[in-house]
């Protein structure tokens, strides 16, 4: 398989743009991430399990940047790399998708239950359960990219078999593997994020609705009318996020897994460039996620702007200089 991690480039100049967009991304989004690890650690306020939820989510994004960015300048630029670099981008590329998804899926459950057992969240959902599904989510991501995808074909292929065994075997096994990623790593989370979101369109709905015909019956507004209102408000904030992370992720990295389905189950091609810039996409959704939540969250972006500007400020401060009279 070593022939298939070695790459040749007639030209680099045609991908040095998409890169260097990627790479500034990439530095921003980590930029960003460092700061919101030290704004949560510094205020108690804003350790809340859906900043945790994305926290974890963005945390496995920054290893793809971390990871398949580098990967992918050494390989525009010096057009080889050895089949052990190959295979570890290869795997924490799958980590990160599977543990992104993953926290995707309990990002909606963790909003679908906020909204719809108000009173009794509390019961239902706290940080030790929130950190207990976290790291199940990473033993079971990392088990199937490191272990499952590169130990199952070991188990089945033998190499006393002549080539076209192996090779049937081969494709066998790799068409059994795309199945079972497509169906419980691909498909199966994203219709349960869809399921999941609309049918908190139509609980926030119907609690607007409820609320609507409440205040045109009552003639004096209470308190608790007050409390209500803002509730729906939160809730409409909470789904339009969703919904904007959603089609942000239809947008930014669908293009890049239609195509290598395509090309791994029909052979489908497309000119390397356009391979780059749905890559480079895909390298620039971590930022873009990342401003999308700071613009819902506003608690967490103010504390951002804040630390930001005292990082600036003092960063600009001259040193004072000791005055002798």
């Amino acid at each position: 398989m070593a022939e298939n991690c070695i790459i040749h480039h007639e030209t680099n100049l045609l991908y040095s743009p998409i890169m260097v967009v990627c790479l500034v991304a990439g530095f921003s989004f980590l930029v960003i991430f460092l700061l919101t690890i030290g704004i949560m650690i510094s205020n108690q306020e804003l350790r809340t399990i859906p900043n945790i939820l994305y926290l974890n989510m963005m945390f496995s994004d920054m290893m793809f940047e971390l990871v398949i960015a580098p990967y992918r300048l050494y390989v525009n630029y010096c057009g080889t790399l050895n089949v052990v670099n190959c295979y570890l981008a290869i795997s924490f590329s799958r980590a990160s998708a599977i543990i992104s998804m993953a926290s995707f899926v309990l990002i909606s459950l963790e909003r679908f239950l906020k909204i719809k057992f108000y009173s009794s969240y509390n019961k239902i959902v706290n940080h030790k359960r929130v950190v207990i599904a976290i790291l199940w989510v990473w033993i079971i991501a990392y088990n199937q990219a490191f272990i499952i995808d590169h130990k199952w074909p070991a188990m089945y292929i033998r190499p006393e078999n002549n080539l076209a065994i192996r090779c049937s075997q081969l494709h066998f096994i790799w068409t059994i593997s795309i199945i079972i990623d497509l169906v419980f790593f691909k498909a199966a989370p994203v219709a349960l994020i869809a399921a999941l979101n609309l049918k908190l369109y139509f609980l926030v709905k119907s609690h607007f609705k409820r609320m609507k015909d409440r205040f045109k019956s009552l003639r004096n507004v209470e308190e608790k009318d007050i409390k209500d209102k803002k509730r729906i408000k939160v809730e409409y904030e909470i789904l339009f996020m969703g919904l904007a992370i959603i089609f942000l992720y239809i947008g930014m990295m669908g293009p890049q897994f239609v195509v290598n389905v395509l090309s791994l189950m029909v052979g489908f091609s497309v000119p390397v460039w356009i391979g780059e810039l749905f890559l480079s996409l895909r390298l620039s959704y971590p930022f873009a996620e990342s401003l999308v939540f700071f613009f819902f969250n506003k608690k967490l972006f103010q504390a951002f702007t804040k630390a930001l500007k005292s990082c600036c400020s003092q960063s600009k401060t001259p040193a004072k200089r000791d005055s002798f009279s």
